[in-house]
């Protein structure tokens, strides 16, 4: 017997369909280019962000479709999904058993914006994300997760050399840094080459 879907993922579906509908109706003209729920670490809240294709167009950064905290299009009001979600995040830590995990609930919500997608029909290369808005090691992680599952081949390999050639920019700046480097320059020289190899890797597994 399959075990009861967690009752923040019907949450999430039903706020993510709502939030999809009402972008749909602001900009009807207007294709959707991402689409993104933002939380914090804590998973102590949730909100929904969106990025059309004029607003990407209009945008001074050649990457925005990528960047789900710098898009300021979002419906005129909280989903009623979204609002029910909050409170039942809010209410996460204080529930006597404390079961369930910022991972576990974090894949809740990945679960839920999954469903919404395929029942509202987003379009294969439209960018769809689940993350945080100022992510420790643990929610990039999970957001690297929600990307693989969320998105088509295409859009998941684009992000990957999207965040290749940011690593490789901050490499190249930290490298240019006069010697002797700090060690927190080091370690992050030594972490930001680790995961450009790691990502290059999945790439040439790709091709």
């Amino acid at each position: 017997m399959a075990e009861p879907r967690n009752p923040l993922t019907d949450m999430i579906r039903n706020g993510t369909l709502e939030a999809l509908g009402d972008i749909a109706s602001l900009y009807p003209d207007d294709p959707l280019v991402g689409f993104a729920l933002l939380t914090d670490d804590d998973l102590s809240g949730v909100f929904h962000a969106a990025c059309t294709a004029s607003f990407a167009g209009s945008s001074e950064l050649p990457d925005i479709k990528f960047l789900p905290t710098d898009w300021n299009q979002a419906a005129d009001r909280a989903p009623a999904g979204l609002v029910e979600a909050e409170t039942y995040l809010q209410h996460r830590q204080t529930r006597p058993d404390r079961s369930e995990s910022a991972s576990d609930a974090f894949r809740a919500i990945v679960a839920g914006v999954a469903l919404a997608r395929t029942e509202a029909g987003v379009d294969d290369s439209v960018f769809v994300t689940v993350g945080s808005t100022d992510p420790g090691e643990l929610m990039e992680q999970l957001e690297e997760q929600a990307v693989s599952q969320l998105n088509t081949r295409d859009v998941i390999l684009a992000w990957h050399q999207w965040e290749i050639d940011g690593a490789r920019e901050w490499l190249h700046r930290l490298e240019s840094k006069s010697l002797p480097l700090s060690y927190g320059d080091e370690y992050h020289i030594g972490m930001l080459r680790s995961d450009i190899t790691r990502r290059e890797k999945i790439l040439r597994g790709a091709g």
